[in-house]
C-alpha cells in the first residue's frame, strides 16, 4: 500500500510543478531582472499580435511600475520574478485559447516599487500558505466568445501547474 500511495502522489505531482521565475535563479540582479522583464513583455505582445489579441495602448502585463528600473526594492526581486514567471504563463493560455482582448491582469504586491505603479495593476488580495502550496491569487479581464473560454478553461485546467478558477463573472456584450 505504501508503494501505492508514492506511485499516486508521484503521478499527482505531475499536475502541481512550480511555475519557473524569470529569470531562474535566487541570486537575480537588478540588471538580470529588469533585461527578462523587457523581453518577456515584448514576447507576449508578439504572441498577443500572433494571435490576433487586442491588448491595451502600450500594455505592461501589470509590470508598468517597474519597466526601465535597474534598481529595485530591498528583497523584491525574487517575488517579482516568480510573478513575471505567472503572468507569462497566464498570458500565453489566453494567447493561445486566441481570446478577442486582453483587459487585464492584476496580481499582488509584493515589492514596495509596486506602491508606484497604477492601482488598477494590482490586487489587495494576498497569497496564503497552506500545508500543501502557496495560493496566489490574479485576476483576469478578457472578451471573448463562448469556444474561446472554454479554450481558457481547458488550458488552466490542462497546466502542469495546477492553475485553479476560482469564479467566473460572465457579462454580455454592449450591443
Amino acid at each position: 500500500q505504501e508503494k501505492e500511495l508514492q506511485a499516486f502522489i508521484a503521478k499527482v505531482a505531475l499536475h502541481f510543478t512550480p511555475i519557473a521565475a524569470i529569470p531562474e535563479g535566487t541570486n537575480v540582479s537588478g540588471k538580470e531582472f529588469s533585461s527578462a522583464l523587457q523581453q518577456t513583455i515584448d514576447q507576449l505582445q508578439r504572441e498577443a499580435t500572433n494571435n490576433s489579441v487586442i491588448l491595451p495602448p502600450k500594455y505592461k502585463y501589470s509590470f508598468e511600475a517597474h519597466l526601465g528600473r535597474v534598481q529595485f526594492a530591498a528583497g523584491s526581486l525574487q517575488p517579482l520574478a516568480v510573478q513575471l514567471g505567472e503572468v507569462k504563463t497566464i498570458a500565453s493560455i489566453l494567447n493561445l485559447a486566441k481570446i478577442n482582448a486582453l483587459d487585464g491582469i492584476r496580481r499582488e504586491r509584493v515589492s514596495v516599487d509596486d506602491n508606484s505603479g497604477p492601482p488598477a495593476d494590482y490586487l489587495e488580495l494576498k497569497s496564503t500558505t497552506n500545508e500543501l502550496a502557496v495560493l496566489t491569487p490574479y485576476e483576469v479581464t478578457f472578451r471573448c466568445f463562448t469556444p474561446e473560454l472554454a479554450s481558457v478553461l481547458t488550458g488552466l485546467a490542462a497546466s502542469p501547474h495546477g492553475l485553479l478558477v476560482k469564479s467566473i463573472n460572465v457579462e454580455p456584450a454592449a450591443v
